[in-house]
Order: structure tokens, then sequence, then C-alpha cells
């Protein structure tokens, strides 16, 4: 405020560099461009009631003028400078402009810090025309008046004059009250309307007293509502609230649209917390998609009521939640992945064979159905040197018990000799013959040779040549194509 060229009032930030400069710590300058200059203690905006200023009552004048400014201002433009501006100045609006150009003027950077002024000229201040009577005034009507009926008037006109300041100091108490109610400052209403109750007690204004009694537990259950609102209890502020609204509608429903709008932040922080809530139940009975979702809803509604804490603790639990169910799925995929091997493995099927005779290490090894005969002999080290590669019929099946030996080169040398003695009119004696005799006739290979000489082992002599059908392998269609080269 300023009034006749120089600063009446003027309010500081609740701030760390307003009580450094007052504890004489730091200057008006050093705190301009101080690190901490931003950090502060009460604003408009923050959760329950910021600390306002309340000057001192002043009369306004013809000619006063209001400053609203922003640090981007203040700190450019020194108190001397809008002084001088504002002398100068017929309208709001040079002062505006004046301003801005001394800030442009001295910009020193690209940029330049936001800057916001409002200015007020006060005109035309009403004058009641009634002008008060002064104790002076009465006291120069009294006088004569005194002196004729004594002390005893005067006495009768103090006590009258006590009473209608008391009367006016209540008007105004209630009016003062009103006024912070209005502005949301229920510490300010609180001590004004306890003050008005006691005036009120005092001049037995019984209605008064109640009507003050009332407005101010409003006010207390407000502040109760919101400090408890400001310490994260959400349900019992909604409950403070609630009763707060219900002692509004007995006091002509006095803060009602202040605390309608607080019981309407506090249902919002439950629903916030109410989903977090939801998303955690979920996830403990393993439901990770559905626990995401929650959180996400969470966010997004903190997000729309502006709830930085609630909207922090619902991205952390989604983020978590979000790892934990990619974890799951990977691990899913891999289990899925190994059953699948075993599944096939298991749908193939195996076969266990003795490899033995010409290879480097004979033994029993299992391979899957369907194996060759090659993948047999690899699995045992493979052939040796001396073996007789060219008897063995290395692309066919083995099957499950089967004994695979692989002929020497000597082995199979011997049987061919033997062989060619056994076939002494063209046709194989079957009770006679090898394993090498045996792989001598069409459609007949290593394993149904082995059959074949097994069979006869087990069975003794074939008393017929169709006998030979009894053997595993050796169906119609291979009779057929060694019918005539065969006897018994």
């Amino acid at each position: 405020m300023i009034r006749s060229d120089r600063i009446l009032a003027k309010t500081t930030d609740e701030s760390l560099t307003s009580n450094l400069v007052e504890a004489e710590k730091i200057t008006l300058d050093q705190a301009a461009a101080h690190e901490e200059r931003n950090n502060l203690y009460s604003f408009l905006g923050e959760r329950g009631t910021p600390k306002i200023q309340i000057s001192k009552k002043r009369k306004l004048e013809n000619g006063d003028v209001f400053l609203l400014l922003t640090r981007g201002v203040w700190e450019q433009c020194p108190d001397e400078k809008l002084l001088e501006i504002i002398r100068d100045a017929n309208e709001p609006e040079e002062v505006l402009y004046r301003t801005e150009d001394w800030i442009l003027e001295r910009q020193e950077t690209a940029e330049i810090d936001n800057y916001t002024m409002a200015v007020t000229f006060v005109r035309k201040v009403y004058q009641s025309p009634k002008k008060p009577w002064t104790l002076k005034k009465i006291l120069m009507v009294v006088i004569p008046v005194v002196l004729v009926v004594g002390g005893i008037s005067i006495a009768l006109f103090l006590g009258h004059r006590s009473i209608q300041n008391k009367e006016k100091e209540l008007a105004e108490c209630m009016e003062d009250g009103e006024t912070y109610f209005q502005n949301d400052n229920y510490q300010r209403a609180v001590e004004e309307y306890g003050e008005a109750e006691e005036l009120a007690d005092s001049l037995k204004r019984e209605e008064e007293a109640l009507l003050a009694d009332q407005y101010k537990q409003v006010a207390e259950q407000i502040i109760l509502a919101d400090e408890t609102l400001a310490a994260g209890e959400y349900e019992k502020a909604q409950e403070l609230y609630l009763t707060a609204g219900e002692m509004s509608q007995k006091a002509g429903n006095v803060g009602k649209d202040y605390i309608d709008s607080q019981l309407e932040r506090a249902k919002d922080y439950i629903a916030v917390y109410d989903l977090i809530a939801l998303g955690e139940r979920k996830e403990e009975y393993g439901n990770l998609e559905g626990a995401v979702a929650a959180y996400k809803e969470a966010r997004e509604k903190a997000a729309d009521i502006y709830y930085s804490e609630g909207k922090t603790e619902a991205l952390e639990k989604q983020a978590a939640a979000e790892e934990a169910m990619e974890k799951a799925a990977m691990e899913e995929a891999a289990r899925k992945k190994e059953q699948e091997e075993k599944d096939c493995q298991e749908e193939m099927g195996s076969c266990m064979v003795y490899v033995c005779g010409a290879v480097e290490n004979p033994g029993v090894y299992e391979l899957p159905e369907k194996s060759r005969v090659y993948e047999a002999v690899a699995m045992a080290g493979g052939m040796t040197e001396d073996a007789g590669m060219e008897a063995v019929n290395q692309a066919e099946f083995v099957t499950d018990g089967q004994m695979l030996r692989i002929p020497t080169m000597e082995e199979v040398a011997a049987a061919q000799e033997e062989s060619e003695s056994n076939v002494d009119d063209g046709l194989l004696d079957i009770n006679r013959a090898s394993v090498a005799d045996f792989m001598t006739l069409p459609g007949i290979g290593q394993s149904k040779a082995e059959a074949l000489f097994q069979y006869r082992e087990a069975h003794g002599r074939f008393s017929s040549i169709e006998e030979i059908m009894n053997v595993d392998g050796i169906k119609e269609g291979v009779f057929n194509k060694i019918k005539d080269s065969i006897k018994v």
C-alpha cells in the first residue's frame, strides 16, 4: 500500500529467505539472488489453511495505491523505482507499461523470470456525511448539564457510552468473523467469534452469544478436519467434514461451500487409495493384470484431482506389478517350452539298442524311435577300421531291444564262403544259414537277418519255408520275394 509517495504497508513471503532477512543474516539484495528464495512455507493451493498476514486497519484516502507483485517484478524493480513510476502515472495502465519497460531494458539473459503485477488506484473514497460524536464534543455539551445535575448524570452517560462501544465492537467482530469465513481463514474467524461471544455475554445478548458460539464451533470443526486431512487420515477427515456440514446447517449454512469442496476432496483421496488397496488384493491372489489395471485407474484419478502423493504411490505400485507380470510371463514361457519339449520326447518315444561287434564303444544305447542304424553306430563311437561296412545297411531303422552287431571284414568273407557251400543247388538252406547268409536274400537287411537267426536259435529248425512268416518283420510280401530262393 502506497500513500503520499511512501510505502505504508508491505507483505513479506513466508519463506526461508524472509526469515534470514528478518534475523539480519542476509541483506535484501542477497535474498533476491538466494537459491532458496522460492522455498515457501505457506502459499495458496497447499494442503490445509495457509498462513495469511493481516495488516492493521487503515482508512482509505483518495490517491492510495495498491500493488500486487510477483517475485519477477520486485526482484527486478526496486522500491524507489516503483515509487518514481507511480508518482508520474495518472492511470494504473501507465504503471504496468513503465514497469515492464524497466524490467525488459535490464534483461541480461535470453530467459526472464515470470513477472505479474496488479495495480489499483483508490479514488473517490466514500465520506460519511454524519461525523461521529467524539468524547470531547460530548463533554463540551455535558459540562453545563453536569453542573446542574451533578455526578450522577456523568456516571449514567459513561455507562451508556461503554455499552455503545461494546455494541460497536460486537458488530465489528461479527462482521470480521464473517469476512474471515468467506476467505477460508478459519483460525482468525475463531478468534473474532470468540471475542464476539464474550462481548455478547457481557451485554447479556443471549441470541448473539449463541450465534457467535455456533460460528466459532463450525470454524473449529473445519480446522480440525483440515488438520486431519493434511495428516493423511482421509476417512477420519471425511467424518469430521460431515459433522462440520451438520453444524453448518444449524448455523445458517456458514462455510458450506468450503466444507462441501473439502468433503469431495477427501472422498477423491479415499477413492484413490481404495483402488490402490484393490490392486494389492489382486496381487495377493495372483491377478497381476487386474492389479495393474487398478493401479493405473488410481494413478489416472489422482492425476485428475492433482493429488501428487497418490499419483506417485499408484505409479510405483503399477511399475512393480508390471515388472512382476513380465517376470511371471517369462517364467511361464520357459515352463511351457520345457513342457512342450518333454511332451515331444514322450510323444516320439525311445528304444534301447545293443550295439556290438566292430565298433569303438560297444554297449546299450537309448535312441529316439525311428532312428536308423548309422545313428546307433555313431552313438557307439563309429565303426572300427576292420569293420565290414558294406555288409551293414546303415539306412535301416532300428527297433527296441535289437542287437546290432557290426561284423569285421574277416567275418564277412568267412560268411560268404560258408554261404557258397550252403548253396549247392542255388537255394539257401534257412536251417544252416548264418546272419550274413540271410542278408544275401532280396529285401533282407541286417535286422531281419538277425531276427531270422535268433528265431531259429530259440525255436529250433524250420519245418517249412512258410514258417519264416512267424518271424517279426517277415510278412507275406517279403516271403513272396524270397520263397523261390530258400529251402529247408
